[in-house]
């Protein structure tokens, strides 16, 4: 009976794991937003690459925006049960398949989940990244631009997302 559970994960496993090409140096090229088109470089400075380090190295794993030189503004979900030795934040980058020199990179020091984050409904799903080193400002990383405290966009405000959404026409994904 083991043998056929083992068997039978096995197979589930191998047959869950999507096919993501590679690009020519090896990064793996992950499907973009359907419709959607790449920003030029400095379009979006408040804009992050949150990466872990795991066995491979380090890895993009969630984006986030600056709040200010010390804090990034990130998911729930992106660091949860994480630990900060193993997150690092990467401002200023345009291609993560290359490096342009205007690139920064800073450490986790802490991670603040929201003290209501459901991981089972994703509710509250807002967290900080503390830094260890903090950011420099300059024309490519820059805090993101909020409103007012009690201020709300317009109803029929045009937005524009800067990740996730569906990656294939007709699918859907609760995850941005």
């Amino acid at each position: 009976m083991i043998r056929v559970t083992l068997l039978a994960a096995a197979v589930a496993l191998v047959a869950g794991v999507p096919h993501v090409p590679r690009l020519d140096g090896g990064l793996p090229r992950l499907p973009k937003i359907v419709g959607g088109v790449e920003a030029s470089p400095g379009e979006f400075p408040h804009q992050i690459s949150m990466q872990r380090n795991g066995i491979f190295g380090k890895s993009h794993s969630c984006g986030g925006s600056i709040f200010n030189e010390n804090y990034i503004v990130t998911a729930g979900h992106c660091v949860h049960g994480t630990s900060a030795s193993k997150i690092f934040v990467v401002a200023g980058e345009h291609d993560l398949s290359t490096t342009s020199g205007d690139e920064q990179e800073s450490p986790a020091e802490a991670l603040i989940e929201h003290e209501h984050y459901d991981s089972s409904t994703i509710t509250n799903d807002i967290a900080l990244i503390k830094l260890a080193t903090p950011l420099v400002m300059n024309g490519l990383v820059q805090p993101i631009e909020l409103p007012a405290q009690g201020e709300f966009a317009a109803a029929g405000s045009r937005v524009r997302p800067r990740a996730g959404g569906p990656r294939w026409r007709g699918g859907s994904s609760p995850i941005f």
